[in-house]
């Protein structure tokens, strides 16, 4: 047959493969009728043969490909395809294009019918439903189609093997053409349905004026009553809703551009602007729902929330204050260990042995506390909905701004305008809660330093009074008149305000504090965790009225208060006995003869610091017994010592004769003689004379001076 396998030659001749392959190929060599290809010995003969084959059956079915005779004959495709076309013309009649091997009759046909088939169409062509229904090769259809298209025998285009005719391409564009003209748009899902895959480009191409957006595809006159309304809004302060000049085929997406480009002041007068083009927005704030609010407006409502936004937060503030003293309270009660059992006397040598480092150290330990619990404290709440729709709906809301511009909104704008100033407003909120707290700090820090202030001059007079008391030699005296005065006044006074801030501190509950129950205060105090030692002390030292012990347990006391008390050194001493000598004198000086018994209590009041100076100064009521005290003290030592003894402006002398005189008045009172003192009797003149003469003695020696 003009071929033969090497290997099934060697195997029916009993000859080795070598030998026959050796042979075959010199064979080839000298015969150019014959070649080896892949093992296999083929001659001209048969080539020829096959030849003969393939112009049979391309006269049958009119078209043959090279893959399907390459796998029929068992030959390579490269090397058919070139033996073939070394036959066209001769063995084979026909065509060879690419790897289709056609006679001309039935390209012809194929034409033909595609011709045909195309021409006559009025929508899109798949050309596969063609090689479908006349069995043809899809190949051969498409390029017909491709020729035909080409040669202008068919008017349309070929995309993806759809054939689209022309005429339908047109109808189509008539469609989307008058759809846009005649509602200012049209969906790129419109244009994609008439055949058009770049529905984008297409329009842009068509309708150079419009503006693409999500899903549309928008002329410039849709945006303009838009952009005015808006502009309208902007100017009057207000909003506006722009949801009816939708078209409803828009999407959020579509609306949320469109309010985008409308928002522009020059969109309305740009083509193709795109929304990340545009340039100078108008101050608002849109949403996809249509709602557009002015910044204007947001202001207008911030302000009004204003008033009550700075309400809660000063109520906030003052109840997380409050929160906070509650809670060092409890803890203070939390952290209070059990009542000691041990006597008095251990109690009292613990105290020695600790002494002020260690009652400082406590004062440290719960200024630490009080740090922590003020760092831990809960942030402040915000600002809801809730709030406003209360303040709106309130008794007070006639009167409200905040309510006349809340309710006159729509439901879908008043949530439209929370969503949008919820943040700002709570913001501004903080920024008041932080300001109240700022606020009641400073109130408190002051409030403290007055405290403090006053403290620190309560005390610093009792120090006085216990070093004229001392310099008198009757500090040791508990029943001494002006000792006893001294600690039911003064001391009782600065002690109660000791308690009294314990307790408050302790408990939360300041409470009213009195001489009958201080004890029952600090016990209190005590069980709430406070530490109350010290006071108990002090208050054991006054009801002793143990004046060396005075100063040291005020002391302690106030530490137990977390007040500092400080005892004056020498120079403030000084500075204060200046003062009071200075006051007494000018007491003196400013009083009247008018006032015998005030002139007789100013004379004694100078008389008596210049007697403790510079060691401290005693005050003293304006009582008779006061008075009678006094002068008793006056008579039994000398007149002053220290830098002041050669500075005294006034002598005892010089007050004796009005003290007699006052003294008569109130032995005639005493013995029942109502008008002995009375204004005008005999006793009351000369009471006024001897006033009259000690302020013009005393006036004289000040302007010697």
């Amino acid at each position: 047959k003009g071929r033969v396998n090497v290997i099934e030659m060697a195997t029916a001749l009993g000859v080795s493969p070598d030998i026959v392959e050796a042979k075959t190929e010199e064979m080839t060599r000298r015969s150019r009728h014959l070649m080896l290809l892949d093992g296999d010995l083929i001659s001209t003969l048969y080539l020829n043969m096959i030849a003969g084959e393939i112009e049979n059956l391309l006269e049958e079915k009119g078209q043959l490909t090279i893959a399907e005779l390459s796998q029929k004959y068992s030959l390579p495709a490269e090397f058919l395809r070139q033996e073939i076309h070394a036959r066209l013309g001769t063995v084979i009649h026909g065509e060879l294009k690419n790897q289709y091997l056609t006679t001309a009759h039935f390209s012809r046909r194929v034409e033909s019918i595609v011709r045909g088939v195309l021409t006559a169409a009025c929508r899109p062509v798949a050309v596969s439903a063609i090689a479908t229904e006349f069995n043809l090769p899809n190949d051969s259809v498409t390029n017909a189609a491709v020729q035909l298209i080409r040669l202008a025998q068919l008017q349309g285009r070929l995309q993806s093997g759809i054939f689209t005719p022309a005429r339908f391409s047109t109808g189509q564009s008539d469609k989307v053409t008058s759809f846009y003209k005649a509602n200012a748009f049209v969906p790129f899902s419109l244009a994609k349905d008439c055949g058009f895959s770049d529905a984008h480009g297409f329009l842009q191409k068509e309708f150079p004026e419009g503006i693409p957006l999500a899903t549309v595809y928008v002329h410039p006159q849709l945006v303009a009553p838009l952009h005015a309304n808006l502009q309208e809004a902007v100017a009057a302060s207000s909003w506006a809703d722009v949801s009816s000049l939708f078209p409803a085929a828009l999407t959020p997406e579509d609306a949320h551009l469109l309010l985008l480009l409308a928002a522009e002041e020059s969109a309305s007068g740009r083509k193709g602007a795109s929304p990340s083009t545009c340039k100078k927005p108008l101050p608002l704030v849109t949403f996809d729902d249509g709602v557009a609010l002015s910044h204007g407006f947001l202001d207008i409502f911030c302000q009004a929330v204003a008033p009550f936004l700075a309400k809660k937060a000063a109520a906030e503030a003052e109840k997380s204050t409050a929160g906070a003293a509650a809670k060092h309270t409890e803890e203070n009660s939390h952290n209070a260990g059990p009542a000691s059992d041990d006597s008095d006397e251990e109690a009292e040598g613990r105290n020695r042995r600790r002494g002020k480092g260690a009652r400082r150290g406590r004062g440290d330990d719960k200024k630490k506390k009080k740090s922590a619990a003020a760092t831990s404290a809960p942030a402040s709440g915000t600002v809801t909905l809730g709030d406003i729709e209360e303040v709106c709906s309130s008794d007070a809301s006639d009167e409200n701004s905040l309510a006349d511009l809340w309710t006159s909104l729509p439901p879908h704008v008043q949530q439209r305008l929370w969503e949008t100033v919820q943040a700002r407003l709570d913001a501004h909120y903080q920024r008041c809660v932080a300001d109240s707290r700022r606020s009641l700090r400073e109130q408190q820090r002051a409030k403290t330093e007055r405290r403090a202030a006053n403290f620190q001059e309560e005390f610093e007079s009792i120090v006085l009074a216990v070093k004229g008391l001392e310099a008198l030699g009757i500090l040791d005296d508990a029943k001494h008149p002006l000792v006893v005065h001294l600690f039911k006044t003064s001391v009782g006074t600065l002690l109660d305000s000791l308690v009294e801030a314990a307790v408050a501190e302790a408990t939360s509950e300041p409470p009213q504090v009195n001489t009958q129950n201080r004890r029952q205060c600090l016990e209190k105090a005590a069980q709430a965790g406070g530490d109350v030692e010290n006071l108990l002390r002090a208050c054991d030292v006054v009801q002793k009225r143990a004046g060396a012990d005075l100063i040291d347990s005020l002391q302690g006391a106030a530490e137990d208060s977390h007040i500092l008390l400080r005892v004056p050194d020498k120079r403030r001493v000084k500075q204060l006995v200046s003062s009071r000598r200075a006051a007494a004198q000018e007491a003196l000086a400013s009083s009247t003869s008018c006032d015998p018994a005030a002139v007789l209590h100013a004379a004694l009041g100078l008389l008596l610091v210049q007697r403790t100076s510079p060691h401290g100064s005693i005050p003293f009521p304006k009582d008779f017994w006061a008075a009678t005290t006094v002068w008793a003290l006056l008579g039994n030592g000398a007149a002053g010592s220290g830098e002041f003894a050669g500075k005294s402006s006034l002598a005892l002398a010089d007050v004796q004769p009005l003290w007699l005189a006052v003294s008569a008045g109130e032995a005639g009172k005493a013995r029942g003689e109502a008008a002995a003192d009375a204004p005008g009797s005999e006793t009351h003149r000369v009471m006024e004379l001897e006033a009259s003469k000690l302020l013009n003695v005393f006036a004289e020696r000040n302007q010697k001076k």
